[in-house]
């Protein structure tokens, strides 16, 4: 089986489990929120593998997976709080006003986050480095964990899962278009650091 049909194959299981993800209601959308995690934890470990500068600086990356995996819970939380698909659990109904406006635990984990951060800077490596260290680890928890917890709230809109579905349409196909684009009128790799082998330089 050649790269493009292997490529197609796995979109193929992908959208199937993709579908089951954001349709499937049941148990409190908890297989989406595992999901999530799941791809906030792989996506933060790319982000940081690019962002090592090693002694130049590099970010803290236990720290970054933590709070992008409280980030992501709290909008969950916040999910459960505003969807109106079911009725969320008991514990969670008794303490809701901890997770839905007019509090918002989320700026306060990024507050947290900068403290801890830059707390494990001056205790644990030299002041080389310590702007990148910092900024790297807060920048990577934003990146990641924002837009994975904004797709919760907008499945919990009443009208959020047809924006869903038309931004992952919109980006399969410009990301489609880009890989059949540089297979079919790129020469050489691309030689970007985070996908080495792609096409894409048409000399």
């Amino acid at each position: 089986m050649g790269e493009t049909s292997k490529r197609l194959a796995s979109a193929a299981v992908l959208i199937l489990f993709y579908l089951f993800m954001i349709f499937y209601p049941g148990f409190y959308y908890l297989q989406t929120y595992l999901i999530l995690l799941l791809g906030g934890a792989i996506g933060i470990k790319e982000f940081y593998n690019l962002s090592d500068r090693g002694e130049d600086g590099r970010p803290f990356r236990g720290t970054g997976v933590f709070f992008m995996l409280l980030v992501i819970s709290f909008y969950y939380f916040r999910f459960l709080g505003s969807q109106n698909q079911f009725e969320a659990p008991l514990f969670f109904l008794q303490n809701i006003k901890y997770f839905i406006p007019p509090f918002n635990p989320v700026p306060v984990a990024f507050l947290l986050l900068f403290i801890v951060t830059f707390t494990l800077q001056i205790t644990k490596r030299p002041l080389d480095g310590a702007i990148f260290s910092v900024s790297s680890t807060f920048l990577g928890v934003f990146y990641v964990a924002v837009p994975l917890g904004h797709f919760l709230l907008l499945l919990g809109m009443a009208q959020g899962i047809y924006y869903i579905v038309f931004v992952s349409v919109v980006t399969f196909l410009t990301d489609a278009g880009a890989y059949f684009g540089g297979r079919w009128f790129g020469r050489h790799p691309a030689g970007l650091a985070i996908s080495p082998k792609k096409p894409g330089k048409v000399t």
